[in-house]
């Protein structure tokens, strides 16, 4: 029938404009299709845009829409694209929603944000939210709510380092993370902390031996730290070397299989939380749960690396690439146990008032914009190796903080990632992977919450929801501040678990009271939407404002576009 139609509406085009050219001219049909929807048939032909969806919608030709479509009419591409999506044809969907986008389809607009969102493709959808800012408000109000939800999906993601999210641990320097401590490691002893040790040759043994005596005989009254197993490992000499600054420094993967070896060859049930290692020659230092020494360290450096383990910082000028790393922050924080850093706009007696303890100069941070400050005005043996240690820093020591040792696994997981795994054959991938789990999962033994962390999202990589929902879960609890972030933002992003804006603001609440700067942003937008709680602007501005004082970029842009 349609081959008919159109060839009588032709005929009767070609009789009419033979018997008046004025009236029939494609112009003068046009403007009666405009101003009475007259003639829509001969319209549509000749190629009036509107005219063509009219036909489509009198005859369901599909041809038609196309036609409308290719003219410029938004609707019609629309409507292409959600009839190729209910066909399940991808290629073709995806041309005609692009179509409609570039036509001013709003309904469009937010189905392409909607699909960035999906493939995680955060910039883009960044991009594509700001190019379209004006476009969202005049969405209904339940896809406008999707929008705003989208775009805090977006922030959160282009705004946490993958870093961040994935370990929150550097173990270049003594590190301490800000977790919850309450329940301390299980490891193979009583000690605060029980430390394996290898040696790099028979020679070393002996002497170490007495080292790790003499230690324990001067402390056995204020025994911290035991040593459990010595074993003799030839093969790290090849991999222990000497850094450009003369510290120590080893090849952390191939160190990790040595000591796995070891253990596994010893049948120890258990790894200890952190590993002593010593070798011929070399400054030494510690880096999260590992500590290299040689073999002219005596009692006094063994006693300095432990405090670092024990939460202590150095109180003399450190290495300028330590500066970076420790001196660093918006305002002002402690430092382990035994310091506070500031920025040079805080006077002492300001900072004595807010930590309610009288507060001494300290060299840490010396030739910085930064400030450090001590606890006590006596020199001790964090500033000078050869002082004994006072009463007052064996307290400080012994004092349960909020600060979580970082496990000898947890340096051997960090080090088996890379940076780009497209350099590395798959092989060597899978091989690295394998590793990197492995020690993950002796860290979160350990109960070292980060690990859990990194080892649920390891878990949700690969499609095991409930084993990683377990671990993120039970590092939120355990109250480390980036599980608690990120399981607010699972809640509200609704891709693996139910929708649940309470629960989403709950978590993000739980961050912020630690002075997390996402928490607070987030927590801050919850209550600025009323998403999962009461809706109040004035305390969503508190929360900006000490996200922002904390350096948070997202909270000063929001602070910003909220004071306009």
């Amino acid at each position: 029938m349609q081959p008919l139609l159109k060839c009588l509406v032709f005929v009767t085009y070609l009789f009419l404009s033979k018997s008046d050219g004025i009236i029939f001219t494609p112009v003068i049909v046009w403007s009666h299709f405009d101003e009475s929807q007259s003639y829509p048939y001969v319209a549509a032909e000749f190629g009036h845009p509107q005219a063509n969806y009219t036909v489509f919608q009198n005859n369901r030709d599909i041809q038609y829409l196309k036609r409308a479509a290719n003219f410029g009419v938004a609707r019609a591409a629309f409507q292409l694209f959600e009839l190729a999506h209910k066909q399940n044809n991808i290629s073709e969907s995806l041309l005609w929603l692009n179509h409609a986008s570039v036509l001013g389809s709003i309904d469009a607009r937010f189905e392409l944000l909607k699909l960035h969102i999906l493939e995680k493709n955060w910039q883009q959808a960044d991009k594509y939210y700001k190019q379209h800012l004006a476009d969202w408000p005049k969405l209904t109000a339940v896809k406008l709510k999707q929008v705003n939800q989208m775009q805090v999906q977006t922030e959160f993601a282009l705004s946490t380092d993958n870093d961040l999210l994935n370990s929150k641990v550097d173990v270049s320097v003594p590190i301490l993370s800000n977790i919850d401590n309450r329940r301390r490691y299980n490891t193979v002893s009583q000690c605060e902390i029980s430390a394996d040790v290898l040696v790099a040759n028979k020679s070393l043994l002996a002497s170490t031996q007495e080292l790790l005596a003499e230690y324990q005989q001067e402390n056995r009254a204020r025994q911290s730290v035991c040593f459990p197993n010595v074993y003799v490992a030839h093969s790290i000499s090849s991999f222990c070397e000497e850094d450009e600054v003369g510290r120590i420094d080893c090849d952390l993967p191939k160190l990790s299989l040595v000591y796995k070896a070891l253990s596994t060859k010893d049948n120890a049930k258990r790894f200890s939380s952190h590993l002593l290692v010593v070798v011929d020659k070399g400054d030494a230092n510690t880096r999260g749960g590992l500590m290299f020494i040689d073999s002219q360290d005596n009692v006094a450096v063994l006693r300095h690396e432990i405090a670092h383990w024990l939460q202590l910082y150095d109180e003399y000028q450190i290495h300028p690439s330590q500066q970076v790393l420790l001196c660093q922050t918006y305002n002002h924080k402690t430092l382990g146990k035994n310091l506070v850093v500031a920025t040079e706009e805080f006077s002492i007696t300001e900072l004595e008032a807010i930590y309610h303890r009288e507060l001494f100069p300290a060299n840490t941070c010396k030739n910085t914009s930064y400030k450090a400050y001590k606890f006590y005005s006596a020199p001790s043996f964090m500033e000078y190796l050869d002082l004994p240690i006072s009463s007052q820093y064996w307290e400080l020591m012994k004092t349960n903080s909020d600060l979580a040792l970082t496990p000898a696994a947890m340096n051997f997981a960090l080090a088996y990632r890379t940076d780009d795994t497209a350099l590395l054959d798959k092989k060597t991938r899978q091989l690295r992977l394998n590793e990197q789990v492995y020690w993950l999962t002796q860290a979160s033994n350990l109960n070292f919450l980060p690990a859990k962390r990194m080892l649920a999202q390891y878990y949700f990589k690969n499609g095991d929801f409930p084993s990683g929902l377990d671990l993120l879960s039970d590092a939120a609890h355990g109250g480390d501040p980036t599980s608690q972030v990120l399981l607010g933002h699972y809640y509200i992003e609704s891709t693996w678990l139910p929708q649940d804006l309470t629960s989403s603001a709950h978590w993000y609440k739980q961050a912020a009271i630690q002075d997390d700067t996402y928490g607070l942003y987030f927590y801050g937008k919850c209550l600025e939407n009323g998403w999962g709680c009461i809706q109040d602007i004035d305390k969503a501005f508190e929360y900006y404002e000490r996200a922002a004082k904390l350096g948070s970029a997202l909270a000063q842009k929001r602070l910003g576009h909220l004071l306009e």
